[in-house]
């Protein structure tokens, strides 16, 4: 990973001064990268951090020997920096590779004794709850339920998404949801689907910051 620009801005009428940063990442590995999650740290000369953006997450996407590039940007006042010639951007970012699995696809029920119910008004509100557990000593950083609702003919109707973060041997419990008027969830179906981010490589990259010139 190469910072392709490190620059800030000179401070507005508040006193506060952006950093715009651009990082360029190469693939070098056999998986596909599907998400890229990036923190930006700005320290002075004497290495103290005087702003940050943290844990920025991106739908990067990178085959083997692809390039992709994030962007990041904070900002802090402008009395925190002393020397702006010695200030630094420091760039951690994460690649992850993404499974995916179908998980099912679900009639819209008509009782409320089922995991996925509706409740019974004009915009009916279907609710899928479900447990996973990571059985692996894994962090997993994140996984997704996603849950289409189609009509009769199988038009989308709905989409909806809950995702929470893995930890290692670790049950987290989801529960998307979606709606639609009652007449339209008569032969209606929910597609319900799991994806999940794993790390494939972790980057590190610093800079001196420069002036803007735009």
């Amino acid at each position: 990973m190469k910072l392709t620009k490190a620059t800030y801005r000179k401070p507005d009428d508040h006193g506060d001064t952006s950093f715009d940063i651009e990082a360029s990442v190469e693939n070098k590995k056999e998986d596909i990268v599907d998400m890229s999650v990036a923190s930006l740290t700005i320290i002075d000369g004497n290495d103290n951090t005087v702003a940050c953006d943290y844990e920025r997450e991106d739908s990067s996407y990178a085959e083997k020997d692809e390039t992709f590039s994030v962007y990041l940007s904070c900002y802090a006042k402008d009395y925190l920096i002393s020397d702006f010639n010695k200030a630094k951007a420091i760039v951690d970012l994460a690649t992850y590779k993404k499974e995916y699995k179908k998980i099912g696809e679900f009639d819209i029920p008509k009782d409320h004794k089922s995991t996925i119910q509706s409740n019974p008004s004009d915009d009916h509100s279907v609710c899928v709850k479900l447990a996973v557990k990571n059985i692996s000593n894994e962090y997993i950083q994140k996984a997704l339920i996603k849950v289409q609702l189609n009509d009769r003919s199988g038009a989308n109707l709905m989409d909806s998404e809950d995702y929470r973060p893995l930890p290692p041997n670790a049950t987290v419990y989801f529960e998307p949801s979606v709606y639609a008027k009652s007449g339209k969830l008569k032969g209606a179906k929910l597609d319900v689907s799991i994806s999940s981010f794993h790390l494939i490589e972790h980057y590190n990259a610093e800079s001196l910051i420069k002036l803007s010139k735009d």
